[in-house]
């Protein structure tokens, strides 16, 4: 994760007929871990092929007209000595603290650089180092991590790890001890109102490996990861809505501390009897005002295809579309994501956990104010909807009059277990080959696939299909 207003700082020309080009080109505005590939327009230039030291760059096309020199932004960073003998407005004041950058040396030759100067420079960063409770031997963790010594933090795509950060400001540099949380503006939140215990769960989720069918063909994926650039003038709120994307995550307030979750099934915590009412229950509005849509695509940077903005197929429920009397399509924004499986993963999250359940409004005493936002619960109830029977409940609203005598209200909704913390295939259980013919399909316990449970290709014929145990697929069972 970085944060930055990416620009060219400088542009400048030098030597006896002005034949070097130099650019100046700010990444982000923070130390950053590390600065490896960098691309000049479309040309990618591997990390490889870059001196550390001189900046030379060998790859053969630039080899002895190309320089690029990679500052990582640390507080202690002294002046680029190149750029400073080039020119004398430069000096060793110019140090750019907290700021990692690339310097570009370009030596004008027609041959090399055919389309001439550059448009745009790019970079593969590892951004900010992050504090990981997890890590932490004086906070229930083990290790030396310590929210009070940025020295001790490392770098982390862990989306949990990144909303926490966002919201302490984290640290500008890294080799300093003492944090400096100028980027979260003039409000950052105290690590002392972060529920570690809370953020190290979630981190957990974030880092869960998935294998086999749950993961991408070439191996096991970690659960949730986040990789994005936030622009230093973004609405915090906005930069909090992109990290959450990433991992259908959320934040509450419960007793003077803030709560980081991760988007999973959670079991749960309360069962509610008549005994915590006063004022019975009610069923509250449902859809009315909110968007309808039965198939999700997403929009994604995909590292395969070079790190290019692009969409994800639809995902679509056909039994969601035959009660909407249609397909109803929704995009949405995944830019903090970057591997096509995972974006599959979460699309069927949003599908599956903003579809319309039937809210119930509780009114309760003051026992029901032990139910904190976000929590879950089982509903023992008189004269309980037959539907609600058996399923658990979500807290999404939580009104409190704290007089006297207490009251609580709360609005809760159905929570599934298959609608966040998605562990379903990313494809299909069981799917026959084209044209196969006499084969058997049976004794299958298959669950929580995103696509059908069991398949049968075009030009299959005799294909016995007996005993199995199908549900929650996400498209058809047979």
């Amino acid at each position: 994760m970085c944060f930055s207003n990416c620009s060219w700082l400088c542009t400048e020309a030098s030597g006896s007929s002005s034949q070097y080009l130099w650019y100046v080109v700010a990444l982000a505005g923070h130390q950053c871990d590390s600065i490896t590939d960098v691309w000049i327009d479309q040309e990618l230039i591997p990390d490889a092929d870059i001196n550390s030291s001189t900046g030379e760059v060998s790859t053969s096309k630039f080899s002895g007209k190309l320089k690029i020199w990679r500052h990582t932004g640390t507080y202690g960073q002294s002046v680029n000595a190149d750029l400073d003998s080039a020119f004398s407005a430069w000096t060793t004041s110019h140090r750019l603290r907290g700021i990692a950058y690339l310097v570009v040396r370009m030596e004008r030759d027609d041959k090399v650089f055919q389309g001439g100067p550059p448009s745009a420079f790019f970079a593969l960063v590892k951004g900010k180092r992050v504090y990981d409770p997890r890590l932490d031997s004086t906070n229930g963790g083990s290790g030396s991590h310590r929210y009070t010594d940025a020295t001790t933090w490392a770098w982390s795509d862990n989306s949990a790890l990144c909303e926490a950060d966002y919201m302490t400001g984290g640290s500008l540099f890294f080799d300093q001890s003492t944090p400096n949380t100028r980027l979260a503006g003039k409000r950052p939140v105290p690590w002392t109102r972060m529920d570690l215990a809370v953020l190290s769960a979630s981190a957990n989720e974030c880092d869960e490996t998935l294998s086999g069918a749950n993961a991408p063909p070439s191996g096991s994926q970690k659960r949730y990861t986040c990789n994005t650039v936030i622009s230093c003038a973004e609405a915090k709120a906005d930069g909090l809505t992109r990290i959450e994307s990433t991992y259908f995550g959320r934040v509450v307030y419960v007793s003077g501390k803030y709560r980081v979750l991760a988007g999973k099934y959670d079991a749960p915590v309360h069962t509610i009897t008549d005994d915590d009412l006063e004022g019975g229950w009610e069923l509250v509005g449902g859809s009315e005002g909110k968007e309808v849509f039965n198939a999700v695509a997403a929009k994604y940077v995909d590292v395969a295809r070079g790190r290019i903005e692009t969409m994800s197929p639809f995902r679509m429920n056909s039994t969601y579309a035959t009660a909407d009397g249609g397909r109803k399509d929704r995009v949405v924004d995944l830019t903090a994501v970057d591997d096509p499986y995972r974006v599959q993963r979460l699309d069927e999250i949003y599908l599956r956990a903003t579809r319309d359940q039937q809210p119930i409004k509780l009114f309760g005493n003051r026992r029901l104010i032990k139910v904190a936002p976000e929590e879950t619960m089982n509903l023992s109830l008189v004269d309980l909807p037959s539907w609600a029977v058996g399923k658990v409940f979500r807290a999404v609203e939580i009104e409190t009059d704290l007089g006297n005598p207490p009251r609580c209200a709360i609005t809760a909704r159905v929570e599934s277990s298959t609608a966040a913390g998605i562990d379903g295939s990313t494809a299909t259980a069981v799917q026959t080959a084209r044209g196969a013919t006499q084969g058997v399909i049976s004794n299958n316990r298959i669950s929580n696939t995103l696509g059908d449970g069991i398949h049968i290709t075009g030009q299959a014929s005799y294909i016995t299909i007996t005993g199995n145990t199908i549900h929650d697929t996400g498209d058809d069972g047979i």
